[in-house]
């Protein structure tokens, strides 16, 4: 029975750290411009005009396109033309599509 418990506690907290891990690993924080896009809510930076989807985000309305916007959440890199090589052109993502993951927003302030 000890033996149990010893294992049980070495494996919960071998998975915990290896979370806390990988999620320091992927966190990042944007600052851009919320636009418009049919995949969903995306934010532009101003540093490299590149696109961020906001996962699980439905496309902006209102008065928020256009407004400057931070974003924290966990980063994931999706090489597109690899996941569509055999498939038929379509309308689609090309490249890498950057995803933020859990994604949390608010209105940017001046000084960011």
């Amino acid at each position: 029975m000890k033996t149990l418990k010893i294992t049980f506690i070495i494996v919960f907290l071998v998975g915990f750290y290896s979370c806390s891990i990988t999620k320091n690993k992927n966190y990042i924080k944007i600052v851009g411009v919320a636009d418009y896009s049919k995949a969903g809510a995306v934010v532009i930076t101003n540093e490299n005009q590149r696109a961020y989807f906001l996962d699980g985000m439905d496309p902006w309305v209102g008065d928020i396109v256009g407004k400057k916007l931070v974003v924290t959440g966990l980063l994931q890199k999706v090489d597109m033309d690899s996941l569509y090589k055999d498939q038929p052109l379509m309308q689609r993502v090309f490249g890498i599509k950057y995803t933020i993951l859990r994604p949390k927003w608010k209105y940017a302030r001046d000084d960011d």
